[in-house]
């Protein structure tokens, strides 16, 4: 989802005001959910690993 969403923006990069309040927000919303995802999924892989042993 936040690989999707920084595509979009990344096309629409230019009508974006980047400076603003709401324009911080949402790039740091996007940063947010990736690093919760790659998170996840780390632990979802060392969780699979300890089960198998």
């Amino acid at each position: 989802m936040a690989l999707a969403a920084g595509v979009v923006l990344a096309v629409h990069a230019p009508d974006v005001r980047w400076s603003s309040g709401p324009g911080l927000a949402l790039v740091t919303l996007l940063v947010g959910l990736l690093v919760t995802g790659l998170t996840g999924r780390r632990l979802w892989i060392r969780a699979r690993a300890a089960r198998a042993v």
